[in-house]
């Protein structure tokens, strides 16, 4: 059993397939600061698909995140967490007054997540009720799934203050009108896509709330392999080879954007069904306005070009520091910090370019970490 001193406002923690981040932040006046940063790669199998395999070891593992920390000092006595999105459920449905909410929800679950009701935790929240329609977002996750990631951190002493799904936490990180402090217009509408090492979601977010999320077929960590496979590299090598030439057909005589070819259009395929998804069932909200890339994996030269093209709207990287109040020189030696050894090496002016792209992606990886950690403080705001 561990004991970790209580603070202010809780821990946020990243929990994937490959590794654990964490971030926690403190308040002063109105300005919001990094309090600690940290990321430690995980054992093989440690968690997998989500579920955390060796508890000794995520133990171990999270222990060694809280107390040798590449920024600052921890001071752990509560959690917040992210469930994976590829085990949870998330959508937005309008209904008459007239209709049973609760039966509603229920259909929908039933109709939607191949679990039975008894084996899910599940809830709803009527977000409005405008001309007779209610809105509701509907939220739904395994309870072996949640009672395991409770066990885990009881048996830590910490307590676990919320559980979220995953694009909640990215959304309060990357848009500003999820902070407190805005002040602007609530309809707009964005796509976000999440590219992890290990998993890849597309959500669409609407008037202030999240409609709906779905997955995508690309990874962070595919595409660094298929390139090494193709081209005889190494995993190194081609990490670097993405980040410097992508799908940039002037970059490396268009090698790379020849090898990603295949799998960036079966991607741009999913996510045209999903905003086709979008447009069919919610086209009174309006057109999206924009699309965000974050997650490490969106550090693929020239994406946000490539996909701008295809579907006619803005693609752009995001920027999970949004809502955070910190000194860029302090940014900037956290996240180059952190990467470490994925940091890009060669002298000259692409190894500059590729070192500030490495640093912007890694600061998007820790997009739903930082969401996570801010929680506590907009909901005090």
């Amino acid at each position: 059993m561990h004991i970790f001193p209580k603070t202010k406002f809780p821990l946020g923690l990243d929990i994937s397939d490959h590794s654990l981040k964490a971030v926690q932040l403190e308040k002063s006046g109105d300005q919001i600061r990094f309090k600690a940063v940290s990321r430690v790669v995980l054992q093989e199998n440690t968690v997998r698909d989500g579920e955390i395999s060796n508890p000794a070891e995520f133990q171990k593992s999270f222990t060694k995140l809280i107390s040798s920390p590449k920024y600052g000092r921890f001071e752990v006595g509560e959690i917040v967490a992210c469930l994976p999105d590829t085990k949870t459920f998330i959508k937005y449905i309008e209904l008459g007054r007239s209709e049973d909410i609760k039966a509603e929800v229920r259909a929908e679950l039933e109709k939607n997540v191949p679990i039975a009701l008894a084996d899910l935790y599940y809830d709803h929240q009527i977000l409005e009720s405008i001309a007779g329609t209610s809105c509701v977002l509907i939220g739904a996750a395994p309870k072996a799934l949640v009672n395991q990631y409770k066990a885990v951190f009881d048996e830590l002493n910490l307590s676990l203050v919320a559980l979220e799904i995953e694009p909640i936490s990215i959304c309060r990180s990357i848009l500003a009108e999820e902070s407190p402090r805005f002040k602007g217009s609530f309809q707009k509408n964005y796509g976000i896509l999440d590219i992890g090492s290990m998993h890849t979601n597309m959500s669409i977010y609407s008037h202030n709330t999240l409609l709906l999320s779905a997955s995508v077929p690309i990874t962070g960590h595919e595409t660094t392999r298929l390139i090494a496979d193709q081209l005889a590299i190494s995993y190194d090598q081609a990490e670097k080879a993405k980040i410097i030439c992508g799908v940039d057909e002037n970059r490396a005589n268009g090698v790379i954007k020849a090898v990603l070819d295949g799998l960036i259009g079966s991607t741009t395929k999913k996510i045209g069904d999903i905003i086709n998804y979008y447009y069919d069932h919610y086209e009174h909200r309006g057109p999206l306005n924009c699309i965000f890339l974050c997650g490490g994996g969106s550090n693929i030269k020239n994406l946000d070009k490539i996909l701008t093209e295809n579907f006619l709207i803005e693609v752009k990287k995001s920027n999970p520091l949004m809502n955070i109040d910190e000194k860029q020189s302090v940014v900037e030696s956290i996240f180059m910090d952190i990467i470490g050894s994925y940091a890009l090496a060669p002298n000259g002016e692409q190894g500059n370019e590729a070192q500030n792209i490495a640093r912007q992606s890694n600061e998007m990886a820790f997009s739903t970490a930082i969401g996570l950690a801010l929680r506590n403080i907009f909901i005090k705001d």
